[in-house]
């Protein structure tokens, strides 16, 4: 079932992969499995491929092509002719995707198809960087657009992240771990609900340093107080958090309030008393005028104020010395 399903059940790569295993004895680790999903597989498939095309498909239908094969899953008509109007734009798109239709790229139900899995082995290396950036950067947009899931989320954020737009990535992320957190709050189990995959990103390696540290920020304490929710291992998460929050300056104050208050109310215990105590400090340090990304002040409630907080930090002094921190 797993590799019919990386062949996406199609004949010839299938018989590839088998080919594949058969020269290596069917022996199969961590490595060859890798190998697998990197396509190795398929270097002899993808010569026939490339050579196919070039025989029946002239320039503008195999532009079209590579675009839409940056596609992750099914697409639209619509979807189609956003990727053809990317300059360079791909004359008369109907009628190069008319030419495609049937061998290249097949018709799913509705309006809806999917590229041949035998062109999703070949890759769209043919591309010019700056197309492939732009195809990638129009796709997530497109997805982020519409009422989307965790599932599309996902594809979105790895179309921003290939299109190198960074903050993009971050920023659908918190969005998203913000609506699966509103949909825990609702539940009566968490592990009712599926994340699709979500709380793996970024998990256990650091986040891109040109996405701006408010953003990382903001992203690390979702993960954490929500991987807690799901009871999944925080620690590289909880040190990473550190190190971001070191950094922060008056620019990241309204987002660092927000975290610590998360944290507080959430999670305080797998946090940590001296850990989430630090943090209070450092936002405390920085909460004279906390400052939105937008460079304007932070107003809270009437009535609250986010020194207050520090009352909440009673129900986890269990010493003597954290009397003391406190």
């Amino acid at each position: 079932n797993y590799i019919n399903g990386l062949a996406g059940a199609n004949p010839c790569l299938l018989v590839s992969i088998a080919e594949y295993l058969k020269r290596l004895n069917w022996s199969v680790d961590n490595e060859i499995l890798f190998s697998l999903l990197r396509g190795e597989y398929a270097e002899s498939i993808n010569d026939e491929t490339l050579g196919r095309l070039l025989a029946v498909l002239d320039t503008h239908s195999q532009e079209l092509l590579y675009r839409l094969n940056l596609v992750t899953g099914r697409f639209s008509s619509e979807d189609m002719h956003a990727l053809a109007g990317i300059s360079p734009v791909v004359a008369r798109p109907l009628q190069q995707f008319h030419l495609l239709t049937g061998l290249w790229v097949q018709r799913d139900v509705g309006n809806r198809f999917f590229v041949s899995p035998l062109v999703k082995a070949l890759g769209s290396h043919d591309l010019s960087s700056d197309v492939r950036k732009d195809c990638h950067l129009v796709l997530g947009d497109r997805i982020d657009s519409t009422d989307f899931n965790q599932y599309q989320a996902i594809y979105a954020i790895n179309h921003f992240v290939s299109a190198e737009q960074l903050n993009k990535a971050g920023a659908l992320l918190i969005s998203s771990l913000n609506i699966l957190k509103d949909s825990i709050d609702l539940s009566e189990s968490s592990s009712s609900i599926d994340d699709g995959g979500l709380l793996l990103l970024w998990s256990n390696q650091a986040l891109p340093e040109q996405m701006d540290l408010y953003i990382r920020i903001m992203i690390r304490g979702f993960q954490i107080m929500l991987r807690v929710e799901y009871n999944l291992p925080v620690s590289y998460l909880l040190e990473d958090c550190d190190l971001l929050i070191d950094q922060a300056t008056a620019k990241e104050s309204a987002m660092l309030i927000g975290v610590v208050s998360n944290l507080v109310n959430n999670c305080s215990k797998q946090t940590g008393f001296s850990r989430l105590h630090q943090y209070f400090r450092k936002a405390l340090s920085l909460a004279e005028t906390p400052i939105l990304p937008d460079e304007t002040e932070l107003n809270f409630p009437e009535g609250t104020s986010f020194e207050a907080l520090i009352w909440a930090f009673t129900e986890d002094i269990d010493s003597v010395s954290a009397l003391e921190e406190w």
